[in-house]
């Protein structure tokens, strides 16, 4: 079953608690997305969690704010249940008929309100790999050959260099590899072409790119 969270989606962002230790979308044992750990991203490190049976979790990391949270919640006689305070955060319980409310209260973000979850928009990105100029240049000198009507011509042919190029040499030395696990575990998974150039396969990745190109003119 979809988590209730979804039916949000394109009015408040939602985003994935990322598996730190692959920096990829929470998955299943079987590798299929997991949407359990989704939650709507707010203001101050807010945050609104589905719970369940029509009730969602609010989670604020800051007692004075969610104190001030609760007296007005309090003053305007919207319920709350299973509150539990620590020193540093509160967390309450609500019904889900009440999310405009408590939405406004914890600032739940709309910016990016249509973005799914499980897009590779919300994938860490890195910057400390960065494609020297010149290369670039060689690179736009390329794809400047491709007409604007083509330009997915483009990612095909970088798809396919990953996959048969770079994925069946690192498989040679390490049978389990899998291209779009590490790519994602680098945090490059939004920056394909910083990839290819960390790995060291750049001349070879702007070589087959130019043939391919070639082959469609």
């Amino acid at each position: 079953m979809a988590n209730y969270l979804l039916k949000y989606k394109g009015k408040y962002r939602i985003l994935p608690t990322l598996d730190l230790s692959t920096n990829d979308f929470p998955r299943e044992l079987n590798g299929a997305l997991c949407d359990t750990d989704i939650y709507i991203t707010c203001q101050y490190g807010n945050k609104i969690f589905n719970y369940g049976n029509g009730t969602l979790i609010a989670y604020i990391p800051s007692k004075g704010r969610g104190r001030n949270i609760i007296k007005i919640l309090t003053e305007k006689n919207v319920a709350y249940t299973n509150l539990v305070e620590t020193d540093e955060e509160i967390e309450f319980r609500f019904k889900a008929k009440d999310i405009d409310t408590i939405a406004e209260l914890l600032k739940a973000k709309t910016s990016g309100a249509g973005i799914s979850p499980f897009s590779t928009k919300n994938l860490p990105k890195r910057k400390d790999v960065e494609i020297p100029t010149e290369e670039i240049a060689r690179y736009k000198e390329i794809s400047g050959q491709v007409a604007k009507e083509d330009l997915l011509v483009i990612s095909r042919i970088t798809n396919s260099f990953l996959t048969d190029v770079i994925e069946k040499d690192m498989k040679r030395r390490d049978k389990s590899f899998e291209i779009t696990k590490d790519i994602r575990k680098k945090c490059l998974a939004r920056q394909v072409k910083e990839y290819i150039y960390l790995e060291g396969y750049w001349d070879r990745f702007l070589e087959y790119f130019y043939k391919n190109i070639s082959k469609k003119e």
